[in-house]
């Protein structure tokens, strides 16, 4: 949605532009900054962003309409219930970060980090069937990720 909204900030200001029955838009990348002058002039106040990989196993939304927010990972519920994760990386090389047991660090609400998706083979829902390049299919799984031997799609995405 966020170069249709764009487009339509960059015609001209007409008496028109709140005169509509659009109630909601749904859609992927929405920059904050058009959010807000969209809304402002088109009176469209439900907008709901999504994230998702084509070739992976995560997606994520933001229901609620929070402005810069992609998504959410709820944190009311076990993590064992919710197959995505931000962990920690270091921003430099983009490989995450491990505690002392080897396995990646969760990152605490609001802190940057790799948006990865738990793989699961025998789940439909999780599986990672990858590119048709092996090399760069590989390039893409991060293994020990919260228990020894689990496997995680990287997203690429901080």
């Amino acid at each position: 949605i966020g170069e249709m909204c764009r487009y339509m900030l960059a015609s001209k200001p007409r008496a028109e532009d709140r005169q509509h029955k659009v109630r909601m838009m749904v859609g992927n990348g929405l920059q904050a900054s058009i959010w807000r002058q969209f809304v402002e002039r088109f009176n469209i106040t439900n907008i709901i962003e999504l994230y998702g990989a084509t070739e992976g196993n995560l997606n994520m939304g933001n229901l609620n309409g929070k402005i810069g927010a992609i998504g959410c990972i709820p944190q009311c519920l076990p993590r064992s219930l919710i197959p995505v994760a931000i962990i920690r990386v270091n921003e430099d090389t983009n490989m995450p970060i491990r505690n002392s047991k080897g396995l990646c660090v969760w990152c605490k609400p609001g802190e940057t980090g790799m948006f990865v998706g738990t793989i699961k083979q025998n789940d439909p829902t999780r599986q990672y069937h990858g590119y048709l390049n092996q090399d760069e299919s590989q390039s893409k799984v991060i293994y020990d990720v919260f228990k020894k031997g689990d496997q995680a799609f990287v997203s690429g995405d901080l």
